[in-house]
């Protein structure tokens, strides 16, 4: 098992400069479309993480590449999944937590998708988060039953997982949907646009994708939310 370093904990929230918003530390994989630097409508190989814990997330199928797209939300640049073969993956042992464990899972994206099973971020034992039949959902062996998708918007989705006790799902700050009761745990394999392994390929521009090995505390969940809404321009809700 690849397992996080032990210097990687999880400690409180930075703010650098005058009143910019930084995410709460200890994250494990920070994937961020902005560190890619890349031309409009390139094709991406590797996607690196920017935690530091080197959790990069590539495909070697040129056919299965997504792409690069500049000044799509904010002025700031997204990576665009085609909705039918697209997948960024670690097919190592790519396993960003121990397992079994608490985590959080935070994507902000945008969606075309209101049919079908679809994965923003989709693990090998079926936890996922993104639009799923047509509604924005966190799935960890049961599912949080959150509202509709609205096509096109952008939002912040963020699914918290307490080892031993479900998860939560909040939507642009807001509990959304019911708490599962769910005690699966993410396993082997990591996928960004998909499944890992399983297919269920989404149709969605992807600005962040942060994970943690813990479950966020409120403090700190909106911290986060706050991060993400500011970088693009969604409003949150406390």
């Amino acid at each position: 098992m690849f397992n996080i370093p032990a210097t990687v904990k999880f400690n409180g929230t930075l703010t650098l400069g005058a009143g910019a918003l930084t995410p709460p530390i200890g994250m494990a994989m920070w994937l961020k479309a902005d560190s890619l630097g890349m031309g409009d409508g390139d094709t991406i190989t590797t996607w690196p993480d920017q935690s530091g814990n080197g959790f990069d997330v590539f495909q070697s199928t040129a056919d299965n590449r997504p792409i690069f797209k500049l000044g799509i939300r904010n002025g700031l640049p997204v990576v665009r999944f085609d909705g039918v073969d697209d997948l960024l993956a670690n097919d190592a042992v790519l396993n960003p937590f121990p397992d079994p464990a608490s985590w959080t899972i935070a994507v902000a994206y945008s969606t075309a998708d209101t049919t079908g099973g679809r994965r923003v971020v989709g693990c090998n034992a079926n936890t996922l988060v993104g639009p799923y039949s047509g509604k924005y959902q966190v799935y960890d062996g049961g599912f949080t039953d959150g509202p509709n998708v609205v096509p096109g918007d952008w939002v912040v989705q963020i699914g918290v997982h307490t080892n031993g006790s479900g998860a939560s799902q909040f939507l642009n700050g807001e509990l959304a949907g019911s708490p599962t009761a769910g005690t699966q745990h993410t396993g082997d394999g990591i996928g960004i646009g998909a499944a890992f392994a399983t297919g269920e390929f989404c149709t969605c521009d992807v600005g962040d994708v942060l994970i943690y090995p813990s479950a966020l505390n409120t403090a700190n969940r909106q911290a986060l939310e706050d991060y993400l809404g500011a970088k693009y321009s969604i409003t949150i809700t406390h």
